[in-house]
């Protein structure tokens, strides 16, 4: 087992999602980005001196998230 480091970055739907949905754009091209400048740095670093990772938890239904007509997959749920 290696004894190097780890990296989470914890992402977001709002990567995966249309940028221009109201209220989220400054939000989702943020969570973007930061995702983006990680990737070169995973493919550089051997993963045995530092493992990149980046996850996204899922989205979850919120009174906000609720009101997005254009997700970019359909509620199986909501409040």
């Amino acid at each position: 087992m290696g004894t190097g480091q780890a990296l989470i970055n914890i992402s977001s739907a709002g990567t995966h999602l249309n940028p221009t949905i109201r209220h989220t754009s400054a939000y989702n091209t943020t969570k973007l980005c930061f995702t983006s400048v990680l990737q070169p740095y995973a493919d550089e670093i051997p993963v045995e001196e530092c493992q990149i990772l980046s996850v996204h938890p899922g989205i979850i239904v919120t009174e906000s998230t609720a009101s997005f007509k254009d997700a970019a997959v359909p509620w199986s749920s909501s409040k």
